[in-house]
């Protein structure tokens, strides 16, 4: 099969304008981690590929005294090694350092994890829990922005903000075969521009942890990320996500209204460590790696607690809140 056309624009207006140009024809690439293996295992390549990695104003980490903002081409690199990330949120620093190799992380982004929509994703269950935003670049063609949900940028860029669960809402609803194919985050005329997501807070605590088959290089078997809020020693507030323990990354409901409202005692975590594993034995039914994935899952759950905890108290050797 012939070689993709390739450009690399460098602004989110060129890349609309190529996008309006080849129409169902051309395929967005950032750091290609993923893209490039699906491309060589199906043999389907498109027409043109659109690499966005040079877009500096897509590539950025803005953190405000109420909103955390980061650019869908900023790399996991550009994660972990951001001081100001480190300060409040190690938990989103750890998430990416957990991600393949220092290669891959060099050349992977945020937005590529997010649009391919895997279930594997590490930094997935984070902006879930971190109840995110996405703002998606639409190319509208000669069009205004006059939709509901949509608004114009500074570019004059049709731009629609959706939740990043909403957008795994969607993948869910794909058949299993096509289900990390990214075939239904996005629409063919779309690209994710950034994420935003609400600053924590001096009561509130952000964990996650991953489980792999080895330290590094490892696809998750079972990842788990959790945003609380302590008030008067109970948890006032909680989101609970998973990845790789169901067809996409999800909120993990039935954990978050268990939790609500009580002390996070070493008997309540007991007892959300077996409702976890009584909701994972039911959704993976069927499923060859159930009994190993019912029994993991609580030790996953105790440690990305644990991890909030312990992200907290060094975070706040550094940082004031």
């Amino acid at each position: 099969m012939k070689e993709p056309k390739k450009y690399k624009p460098q602004s989110t207006r060129q890349v609309c304008e190529l996008m309006k140009k080849y129409e169902g024809d051309c395929k967005l690439i950032a750091g290609g981690t993923d893209l490039i293996i699906q491309m060589k295992k199906s043999g389907d390549k498109p027409k043109v590929l659109v690499d966005i990695t040079d877009i500096k104003e897509m590539r950025f980490i803005r953190i405000g005294k109420d909103n955390v903002e980061i650019g869908a081409a900023t790399t996991f690199t550009d994660i972990v090694v951001s001081e100001e990330l480190k300060c409040k949120y190690s938990a989103l620093v750890q998430a990416a350092k957990y991600v393949g190799s220092p290669q891959i992380r060099n050349k992977g982004t945020i937005g590529g994890n997010i649009a391919n929509g895997a279930t594997a994703a590490d930094t997935a269950p984070i902006l879930l829990a971190l109840n995110a935003i996405a703002f998606i670049q639409i190319n509208k063609g000669d069009c205004s922005c006059e939709e509901a949900n949509l608004q114009a940028n500074s570019n004059s860029i049709c731009v629609r903000n959706v939740k990043v669960e909403d957008m795994y809402e969607k993948q869910n609803m794909t058949s299993e075969e096509n289900i990390g194919k990214g075939n239904k985050m996005l629409d063919a005329n779309e690209v994710i521009y950034s994420f935003k997501f609400k600053s924590i807070e001096a009561n509130e605590f952000l964990g996650f942890y991953k489980l792999g088959s080895r330290k590094a290089l490892a696809i998750s078997k079972g990842n788990l990320a959790v945003l609380f809020k302590v008030e008067n020693n109970v948890c006032t507030e909680i989101r609970v996500a998973s990845g790789s323990l169901g067809k996409t990354p999800l909120r993990e409901r039935e954990l978050e209204k268990f939790l609500r409202g009580k002390k996070l005692s070493e008997e309540v975590l007991t007892q959300a460590e077996e409702l976890y594993s009584k909701v994972i034995s039911e959704r993976l039914k069927g499923r060859t790696s159930v009994d190993y994935k019912k029994e993991v899952v609580k030790g996953v759950f105790r440690n990305a607690f644990d991890n909030a905890f312990e992200n907290r108290e060094t975070e706040q050797q550094f940082c004031s809140y």
